[in-house]
């Protein structure tokens, strides 16, 4: 995710939108007296990361199984993990940006400060990621077509 990115995510919540989708529920009509004794007409529905649906189920860390079972070159396997790796800081860092930005306990000055100190780091973690994958890029020009694909698909998961 890009700086940019991000900043528009965060945007999009100060503007009071939200990531969640509002799905039409599929029972039938009733009329609106009745609603309050029953459910809402809109349910929310929210979709998951694989990483998200992970931690949910108890898992701490995103899985590198898939990586250590691949057949690629251990530098390619090592580069795959740490993009990994800085990738889940980085949405950790926006997840800590997002709840400061909404924590209205914080007085606006020490918010405005940790803010910034926040999209330091961000911006910080995503030259990190960019530069491990330019370095993966670099190496993948080495492998075979099978093994570039393989890595694709490894680094997309």
């Amino acid at each position: 995710m890009t700086v940019k990115q991000v900043s528009n995510v965060l945007n999009a919540q100060l503007d009071g939108g939200t990531h969640y989708q509002q799905q039409k529920s599929s029972a039938p009509a009733l009329p609106e007296a009745l609603l309050p004794l029953t459910q809402k007409p809109t349910d929310i529905h929210v979709d998951l990361s694989e990483a998200a649906k992970m931690r949910s189920k108890g898992g701490a860390m995103i899985s590198n199984q898939d990586i250590d079972e691949s057949d690629l070159p251990d530098m390619i396997k090592q580069l795959l993990k740490k993009l990994r790796e800085i990738k889940q800081k980085l949405m950790a860092k926006i997840t800590e940006l997002q709840k400061v930005m909404n924590d209205t306990q914080l007085r606006a000055d020490l918010r405005k400060q940790r803010v910034q100190m926040l999209q330091t780091e961000i911006m910080s973690l995503e030259g990190a990621y960019m530069k491990v994958a330019g370095d993966l890029a670099d190496a993948v020009k080495t492998l075979s077509s099978d093994q570039q694909m393989q890595a694709s698909a490894l680094m997309m998961g």
